[in-house]
């Protein structure tokens, strides 16, 4: 079954089965990408796991693509290039804190 059909089955009868398959289908090429961009493997998980929620919000937009990898890849770009920003800006203000007391 294509991915288009298992996202059709997820919007309209709510087939966390067929969800559940496309995650198993992509998760590991995802993490990959994530993994070599992020070169953390805890941070890794996170966007993977990000990319995957972002899915599940937009399954409905993407049911008319036969294939939804380039739209997950830009995603997993998407989301690093996101928990990057976030981790620099944490130890920006850590080192801020840090040098205030």
């Amino acid at each position: 079954m294509e991915d288009r059909e298992l996202l059709r089955q997820f919007v309209e009868q709510n087939s966390q089965s067929a969800f559940r398959e496309v995650v198993k289908r992509h998760t590991n090429w995802v993490y990959a990408v994530c993994r070599r961009r992020l070169q953390d493997a805890t941070l890794a998980e996170d966007a993977t796991q990000a990319v995957f929620f972002a899915l599940a919000r937009k399954a409905s937009s993407l049911t008319s693509q036969k294939t939804i990898s380039p739209w997950l890849f830009q995603a997993a770009k998407f989301s690093t290039d996101n928990l990057r920003r976030s981790a620099l800006r944490r130890a920006r203000h850590e080192t801020k804190a840090a040098a205030m007391m």
